[in-house]
């Protein structure tokens, strides 16, 4: 029997058995005109007051002409505060975070797979990560667990 280290073991989701499960690739827009900038292109971003405004190429073309972008004719920007980048949104990719049942099992999930939201991305005032999480199987172990308690106390109750 060939036993695996403990720092090559990872966590697996007990429903879809993956490690991770990536969500879509996330979409830049420009700040400029909301045009999607395309996975490995050229946008420009500004570095001096760090407001995170994203241009295309054709927006921050036009402001190197003096012309403001569309949606930001009401902020003063200058074309040398840009730093051009290109967008890789594979290296942008966000996956899903898992939970753990707290019921009998103790297995790990990723919150998606049970239909769970990601407390990160909840408000805070729901308190999400003060609630307990049980999986589909131990709430239905519980449910028949409770059944089975109230069939004994009626038939207790009847004798």
């Amino acid at each position: 029997e060939q036993r695996l280290h403990a720092a090559q073991r990872q966590i697996v989701c007990s429903l879809c058995l993956e490690v991770n499960q990536a969500h879509r690739q996330p979409q830049l827009r420009c700040s400029g005109c909301e045009k999607i900038i395309k996975n490995l292109s050229t946008y420009y971003q500004e570095r001096e007051l760090h407001r995170e405004v994203k241009l295309c190429g054709t927006c921050y073309h036009n402001l190197q002409q003096g012309e403001s972008p569309q949606l930001l004719s009401d902020i003063e920007l200058r074309p040398q505060g840009f730093a051009k980048l290109a967008w890789q949104a594979a290296m942008e990719e966000d996956y899903d975070q898992y939970v753990q049942c707290e019921g009998r099992c103790k297995r790990w999930y990723h919150f998606t797979c049970c239909m769970y939201p990601d407390p990160a991305q909840l408000p805070q005032a729901w308190q999400l990560e003060k609630q307990r999480f049980h999986c589909p199987l131990c709430r239905e172990a519980m449910v028949q667990d409770l059944s089975q308690g109230e069939l004994n106390l009626a038939l207790a109750g009847s004798t």
